[in-house]
């Protein structure tokens, strides 16, 4: 339906070639994974297991939000291991 569309009305055609051959490309940008302490594994470690034991059968709600956060934080420091910049040893 669209292709019938362009060439039905040519200046249309000609116009998206036109506007195509002026686009510019975008900059790929690859993010950079900050490498995370290994304090920040144990707090998330911590806090979950305290979570988890103390604060959940007390208050279901909150005890899910900060069982979820520090699964969160565990992730993160999970995927920093993986996948940060190797520092240099001398």
């Amino acid at each position: 339906m669209f292709i019938g569309f362009l060439f039905s009305y040519p200046e249309t055609f000609k116009y998206h070639q036109t506007q195509k051959a002026t686009m510019k490309k975008r900059p790929v940008v690859v993010s950079k994974i900050a490498p995370l302490s290994g304090g920040f594994m144990l707090t998330s470690i911590v806090g979950f297991i305290i979570s988890a034991v103390y604060l959940y059968p007390r208050s279901a709600t909150w005890g899910f939000a900060f069982v979820l956060l520090f699964i969160l934080m565990f992730v993160a420091s999970l995927i920093s291991m993986t996948y940060s910049p190797v520092a240099p040893k001398y």
